[in-house]
């Protein structure tokens, strides 16, 4: 006699504390790091809110700012590769373009309300949107460095 799958694979997501057919609800945090780059050498504060952390992130000391501050997000989804940090807020960039080469953030509305929300909280934030069709103005490429 076989085995019932379904009931063995519903014993198995109980131990997990998962459910047969049930997806995971996506959340996102965000945190601001003294070195976006290298966490480890500065503060990281873990933040609830996009405006907790924008206010966090104007708070932080000038003479940090060449250390590459910034505001990150943590995204948690059980049934993704990308649950974990990415930049959103660098040295005072918002890179669109990067952030939407990754399909999971550019379909994602937690993301994508992130992004908009950044827009509207930080108008002083330099946004680099994508480059349409392969071709950028040189005087926008020496802008956006």
């Amino acid at each position: 006699m076989m085995p019932d799958g379904k009931k063995i694979y519903n014993e198995i997501a109980a131990e997990n504390r998962a459910e047969y057919g049930k997806k995971s609800i996506p959340t996102i945090s965000f945190y601001v790091a003294e070195c976006m780059e290298f966490p480890s050498l500065g503060k990281v504060y873990q933040c609830r809110s996009l405006e907790q952390a924008v206010k966090r992130y104007r708070n932080l000391p000038e003479e940090l700012a060449c250390m590459g501050n910034g505001i990150g997000f943590t995204i948690k989804d059980d049934d993704s590769i990308y649950t974990g940090d990415f930049d959103l807020v660098s040295a005072n960039r918002l890179d669109v373009d990067i952030i939407n080469s990754i399909p999971y953030y550019r379909d994602s509305p937690l993301v994508q309300k992130a992004i908009e929300d950044i827009k509207r909280l930080m108008p002083e934030v330099k946004i680099l949107e994508p480059v349409q069709h392969g071709v950028q103005n040189p005087k926008e490429r020496k802008q956006a460095r």
